[in-house]
């Protein structure tokens, strides 16, 4: 017996190209599908969570051009979330909410080759006991930041505070501001983004603006600061989507810097920076240093009614050191009027 229970957490789905046509489809999906390994998808496939064109396939099968493949990502059987220590920034804690500054490369909660090491297991550890209505993996979780966005998340230590702020963030009464580096100068100071979001079409693992089919999207930015080829700004989403702002941005010509999925450069060094006057006086490894190698996208405040008392929440999570530094040098040689 597969070592394979049907708790389902994820789907993805494939569509396969002439080039990878005769591959089997254990090693197919363990090459398409980052932090799952080969075994991992073998079990999946044996417990029939493997779909190719409508049928439950097998794992010596061989796949062809055009076939369409869905996947269930499910649990083993005896996986059990486990309390880690770790050091995290506590920006506010009672006895049913807790609000952390994330750190950027932290997954919040476990996924497809991230089974340990994550928010959750760090808060588990914290709190001793979490909101269980997201189910075993997303204890506490009632909303996200991806795993390269740092800031401000609040997380639920039971349920009666789950399901207020739930319904906060379902009814979008509460408030989110982002910081964020954008590549260019915006055309405005202020303005809203109202375009609509759904899966990219060729890419499953991107966002796209999608007129006719996307969902509702809006986001509302100030620009703070203006360099001369950046913008520091301020975005408010007035709904939730996955990777909004930075597909808003990005739709406007002003990706996130440093966006390895929508922008234009993965990595910020300081030679990208300083003027050549400067640079002249740098040894290269100075030249060479990375400043910042994620999205400079930064979940600066969240305002809400507490989930049991009522009572006004104003929480705000400091700028990361990574976009301190890029500022520093932004406003040193690059700053405008």
């Amino acid at each position: 017996m597969p070592d394979i229970e049907p708790i389902i957490f994820d789907k993805q789905v494939f569509l396969t190209t002439e080039r990878e046509a005769g591959q089997r489809i254990d090693k197919y999906l363990a090459g398409r599908m980052s932090g799952l390994s080969r075994s991992l998808v073998q079990k999946l496939i044996e417990a029939g969570h493997v779909i190719m064109d409508g049928v439950i396939c097998k794992r010596n099968t061989r796949i062809r051009e055009g076939q369409s493949i869905i996947v269930e990502i499910a649990l083993p059987s005896d996986f059990e979330l486990t309390a880690e220590e770790m050091d995290i920034e506590i920006v506010y804690e009672d006895d049913d909410i807790v609000a952390v500054n994330k750190p950027a490369g932290l997954v919040v909660h476990p996924a497809p080759g991230h089974f340990n090491g994550t928010l959750a297991n760090a808060m588990l550890h914290h709190c001793g006991q979490l909101s269980d209505l997201a189910g075993p993996l997303r204890v506490g979780i009632v909303h996200r930041l991806d795993k390269e966005t740092s800031g401000v998340m609040v997380m639920a230590k039971n349920n009666k505070a789950h399901v207020g702020m739930a319904v906060q963030f379902r009814e979008r009464t509460l408030q989110k501001e982002y910081w964020a580096i954008a590549e260019g100068e915006l055309r405005f100071d202020s303005d809203t983004i109202d375009l609509p979001l759904g899966r990219h079409f060729r890419d499953r693992k991107k966002f796209a603006v999608v007129f006719g089919m996307g969902k509702e999207s809006k986001s509302h930015y100030s620009v703070l600061e203006r360099f001369d080829g950046f913008s520091l700004v301020e975005v408010a989403p007035k709904t939730g989507r996955t990777h909004q702002i930075r597909v808003h941005l990005k739709s406007l010509g002003h990706p996130v810097i440093c966006d390895g999925y929508y922008g234009f450069r993965r990595k910020m060094r300081r030679r990208d920076l300083v003027p050549p006057e400067v640079a002249l006086e740098l040894t290269q490894e100075k030249l060479d240093e990375i400043l910042l190698n994620r999205q400079a996208l930064h979940a600066h405040s969240l305002h809400f009614a507490h989930p049991v008392s009522g009572e006004k929440m104003d929480l705000h999570a400091e700028m990361p050191e990574d976009m301190k530094d890029v500022l520093a040098l932004l406003r040193q040689y690059k700053k405008k009027g």
